[in-house]
Parts: structure tokens; sequence; C-alpha cells
């Protein structure tokens, strides 16, 4: 027996987080759930939802350092 894969949520860090936000509501994409503290708002989709997150705020969730990934150079955040 297999497990169908299914996404319901992706959410992705951004470093300008009011252009990112304004893009997709300027596709028309339904705001689900917003929080300005961090920067933090939720779309829905056809079949998932799509949450956006302040790139700072997310490192700082998932207790990253950024410094150190980029000095090691294995940083994807640019």
């Amino acid at each position: 027996m297999s497990i169908p894969p299914r996404i319901s949520l992706v959410t992705l860090g951004t470093a300008d987080f009011p252009r990112q936000r304004a893009f997709f509501v300027a596709l028309g994409w339904p705001i689900a759930v917003e929080d300005d503290s961090p920067p933090f708002c939720v779309f829905r989709t056809g079949g998932a939802l799509l949450g956006l997150y302040s790139r700072s705020a997310l490192l700082a969730e998932a207790a990253a350092d950024p410094g150190r990934a980029r000095a090691s150079g294995t940083s994807r955040w640019g």
C-alpha cells in the first residue's frame, strides 16, 4: 500500500514581503490568513495553501544562522 503524494501548504520565505504579497494580491488570490508581526499571510489556491513569510522571521523560526551558512557557502538564501 502506498500513500498518494499530497501537499496542502507551501510556505515561502521572502526578502521583500510587501512586494511578494502585492504580487499575489494583484493576481486576485484571496488571503485566508494574515498577520503583521512577523509579516505572514496565507493565500487560498485551487487545492493547497500558499504561505508567505518574511525571510528573516522564517530563518529565526528555523533557528538558522544565515551568517554562518553564507560563510560556509551552503546558503540558498542569497
